[in-house]
């Protein structure tokens, strides 16, 4: 299985957070399953953290193209899954309107957990 993991922070700025997640993701995935991080383009963000544009709803609205760009490249390339790895979960709902494979919203997943 190969799992498409779509951040919000453009992680070329962010190498020792990626090398956390590569770790973490390491020890809890099967044998069998593959997860390949991606993020924002460079120089999408002012700061090393979307929250401060997206709070703005036209960086939000010029943000989301790239999310919806990243989801339908994910399902173009035969990933098996769409990972939307964000606190937010930006157009969850669009996005799997728009695709065929499953998609996840990591604060979703956190919040139905919490709640069962």
């Amino acid at each position: 299985m190969r799992i498409y993991h779509q951040s919000l922070t453009v992680l070329q700025d962010l190498p020792d957070y990626v090398q956390r997640m590569k770790d973490h993701i390491q020890k809890i995935v099967r044998p069998d399953t593959k997860v390949v991080l991606h993020g924002m383009a460079q120089g999408s963000n002012t700061l090393q953290y979307p929250g401060g544009d997206i709070r703005y709803r036209s960086l939000f609205n010029l943000h989301s193209l790239q999310w919806l760009t990243q989801a339908l490249n994910a399902q173009a390339e035969g990933f098996d899954a769409f990972a939307l790895c964000s606190t937010p979960d930006p157009l969850i709902t669009d996005i799997r309107s728009l695709l065929d494979i499953p998609v996840v919203g990591s604060c979703e997943s956190c919040f139905k957990l919490a709640s069962s």
